[in-house]
């Protein structure tokens, strides 16, 4: 099953069965998930793709892409990744064609429906988060604080540090950004872990 099938299948899953919302929002995102937004947004190229891979017309593929967006992306616990439709691996060009396709859903000013349009500030400060690389490293820095200390369990705090530390690196090797930010955020990443494992 290619990508965008898969996409296809968790969205149409979660339209016909509300119920899996809960599991859906604790699982990891499809990997084509842009693929659902460039179909919410309704673009031609991808709704006709979407319906040559589906046996649902293209106004049922945009009603589950919406659905899942508005279930899963914009979830009140999703963090600044999740509503752009990523995580901590997402490159920043990848987030920011990801966030200028959910503006043009939930936006008011491009013809959005009221309860689209209250999402449009909040796609908006979660683009602000980490639109740069400083912002990112503040933002995951925080974001594992919180974590941390929100009495969550031991493991899902290492899992989301090792994210970070992993995301951290990739980035690195990313010539487009300073590699001395990256280098002095990792290190610093990983000196918190070490002291936070010390007895």
């Amino acid at each position: 099953m290619t990508p965008e099938a898969a996409a296809l299948q968790a969205a149409s899953v979660l339209l016909h069965a509300p119920t899996q919302v809960r599991v859906l929002r604790a699982a990891v995102l499809p990997e084509a998930t842009s693929f659902l937004l460039r179909l919410a947004a309704g673009e031609i190229e991808a709704l006709q793709h979407a319906t040559s891979i589906s046996n649902r017309t293209d106004v049922q593929l945009r009603k589950a892409a919406l659905f899942f967006i508005e279930q899963i992306l914009l979830a009140p616990e999703a963090d600044s990744y999740r509503v752009l439709g990523g995580g901590p691996q997402s490159t920043s060009a990848e987030l920011r064609r990801n966030m200028a396709l959910l503006l043009r859903v939930v936006h008011p000013d491009l013809g959005a429906s009221a309860e689209h349009s209250k999402s449009a500030a909040r796609v908006t400060r979660a683009w602000e988060d980490i639109k740069t690389p400083e912002r990112r490293v503040q933002y995951d820095l925080s974001s594992q604080k919180a974590l941390s200390s929100s009495g969550k369990k031991r493991s899902h705090a290492r899992d989301w540090k090792r994210q970070q530390n992993e995301a951290l690196v990739s980035r690195q090797k990313d010539h487009s950004r300073e590699p001395s930010l990256v280098r002095r955020a990792l290190a610093f990443l990983l000196r918190s872990r070490d002291r936070e494992t010390r007895p």
